[in-house]
Order: structure tokens, then sequence, then C-alpha cells
């Protein structure tokens, strides 16, 4: 943190201080105010800044002086009454982010600085109390950058930066777990950075912290979960998918050998290859009458007892509930037109399907 903190000084101080204030303010003014009538002020001022950033404190209108990157705390003597100026000027790839007065947002209020579009500057009306200036910098990025943030638990967490432009960010880098092994509990962030978490991405929870994850919580921002997203997440014992999800990719979860509880949106429409394959836990799922295409092996050695096809569905993929040796009861859709090869087959406990009339291939 860097501190500037305005206190008393000497009166004589004070006094030659308020003449060149009134120097630079009613220089082409005749007539100077009457100084007598001027009175010291007591009130502490104090600037905090990240480490990312450098502030300079501007006052008495024209004079500055730079806080050193290290911090350190200087004394001024100010005149009641008079307006304080600052010009934050951050670091190389970072911008000023936000800046609070006493807690309350004044971003809106900043004006442009006079050497770079990145300078901030904020003037603050004549001071008539204590106050506390806080100023954050945010780090600028770039489309495909990668960074670390903590959730609520307190776990470090990967993110990579879809589109530094719409400010959009994904769970992971696409091809390594985005958290370290050992994890058992972590609450995927709305927004961190400033971003907005769009997607869970490829590979996000990979082996499941090797083996330690058991609960995951996504937030409605969610649109898309990648390929292998929760593979292997041996422990993962339930999943509720976001309502703005539409795709269950190839993937997603298999080898989730507790997995017990899914809960889909009335949004999804496709359910990918092998996306609770190898989920002997599994016993039943709902699935939405939103959803059109169940793609290979999407059920394989799976625990369920029975499912219902929604209507809607027109395609069931190769070997789609192959495996699954608890089976017993299928429940088809009219809209079902194809069912593929093997989809049904090493189900000892299903004995008996009735086939519904519009089918036109099975394989």
């Amino acid at each position: 943190m860097k501190n500037t903190i305005i206190t008393n000084t000497k009166r004589q101080l004070l006094m030659l201080c308020a003449a060149l204030c009134c120097a630079v303010m009613w220089g082409a003014n005749p007539t100077a105010p009457d100084m007598s009538a001027v009175n010291e002020t007591s009130y502490q001022l104090t600037v905090n800044s990240g480490a990312n950033g450098v502030t300079s404190v501007t006052y008495f209108v024209d004079s500055t002086d730079e806080i050193p990157e290290t911090g350190d705390t200087r004394q001024y003597s100010v005149i009641e009454g008079v307006e304080v100026s600052f010009t934050f000027t951050p670091s190389s790839e970072y911008s000023v982010g936000s800046v609070t007065v006493d807690g309350v947002d004044v971003t809106a209020s900043l004006q442009p600085g006079m050497t770079s579009p990145t300078v901030k500057t904020y003037t603050l009306a004549p001071m008539s109390a204590d106050v506390t200036v806080q100023v954050t910098y945010a780090k600028n990025y770039t489309d495909g950058e990668v960074f670390t943030a903590q959730t609520i638990e307190g776990v470090n967490m990967d993110f990579k930066v879809i589109s530094a432009a719409d400010m959009t960010c994904q769970v992971g880098d696409g091809s390594h777990s985005s958290i370290a092994d050992g994890v058992t509990v972590v609450t995927v962030p709305s927004v961190v950075n400033g971003f907005t978490v769009t997607t869970v991405g490829s590979n996000a929870f990979w082996r499941g912290a090797f083996g330690a994850l058991t609960t995951v919580t996504l937030p409605s921002t969610i649109t898309s979960i990648g390929n292998n997203a929760f593979e292997s997440c041996g422990a993962l014992t339930a999943i509720v998918i976001p309502e703005a999800e539409t795709t269950i990719s190839d993937n997603a979860f298999l080898q989730c050998y507790d997995l017990a509880s899914v809960t889909m949106p009335p949004t999804i429409t496709y359910i990918g290859e092998s996306a609770f394959k190898s989920t002997p836990s599994l016993t039943s799922i709902e699935l939405p009458t939103s959803i059109t295409t169940i793609s290979a092996q999407a059920f394989y050695s799976s625990g369920l007892t029975s499912i219902t096809i929604p209507e809607g569905v027109t395609s069931i993929g190769e070997s789609a509930f192959n495996s699954c040796s608890s089976l017993a009861t299928v429940n088809f859709p009219t809209s079902l037109l194809t069912i593929g090869k093997g989809a049904f087959s090493l189900n000892s406990a299903l004995t008996a399907i009735n086939l519904p009339s519009p089918l036109q291939t099975i394989g």
C-alpha cells in the first residue's frame, strides 16, 4: 500500500504554502484574498494504491509529488477549503481500474490525464473531514492470456481470456487442469478480475484434483462446457448444469465413477460422445425435452436402471446405452428416427422394448 497523509505543520509553513497557492490560483487578480481568514486544517487524507501503479498526488493545484513504488509516508501543509487533485499513473500493462473515496465509487468522475490516455485524474472537493482514497489498478489482458485467481474457498484457479474486448474468460487454459491436486471443493466465480466466466474449458477439471474433487459449483454465466472438462473426476458426486448451457460436450463426465446426480437445464439440445461413459453410480437421470441428439457411447457402462428418451430426440448414437447392465426399462419417443449400432447391446436386465412406429433405421 502507498499512503499519503495530510496533517498540520507549523503555522509559518502553512502560511507560506497558502501564499504560494494563492499566487497560482489568483496570479492574475491584483487583489489577493485576506489570509487572516485562512485556518489551519487537521484533516487527514490517505491515498492507498496497489503495487502495480504509481500514484502522483497534486496538491495546491499545481505542485505534484510522486509516491515511490515501494511506498512511504509524506507530510504536507494544506489549507482548509482548497481542492486537492490526484493523478494516478499506472505502470506498464496496467490501467486505472477504479477509485473510491470513503468507499464510494468515483470512477465515473475520473478525467483523462495530460501525459497519457492511461493516466487518470480525480479532484477532491474541499476537505471537511478525514478522507481515504482507494485506487485499484487493473491488468490489461490480451486474448488467450492465462491468469490465476482465487475462488471463495481460497483455491488458486487458472483462467484464460476468451475476448479482452468483451471481457470474457474460461476456466482453465484448455489443455491442463485448472486446479492443483488435492482440492476437494471449488466454486467457480461468475466474474474474475473483471472478466465474465462463460466457459468451462476443455480438461478444466481433468482427473479431479487427482481424485480428491467431490464438489464443483458452476455459475449461471456458464454457456459452454468443453470436451473432457470433468473427465476422471472419480470422486465428484453431483453436478448442476447452468441454465444457459446448450451442449454436453464429448467426454465431459467420462469416468466420473461416483457421479450419482446430474441436473440438466431445459436448454440442453445435444449430449456428446462418451459424455457420461463409465459412470456406474449414475442410476437415474432426467433428460430435458430440449434434447434432440444422444451421441455414440453417451451413457456407455453407466449405472442407469431406466431411461425415458424425451420427445424431440431424433437420433441415438452407436453404443449409446451399451453395457448398462442394470438397465431394465427404456421408453422411446415418437420423434425417434434412428438408433445406432449396438445402442442397447450387452444390457442383461433389458428383456423387452417397444419401438416407436416412425423409427426408420436401426444399426
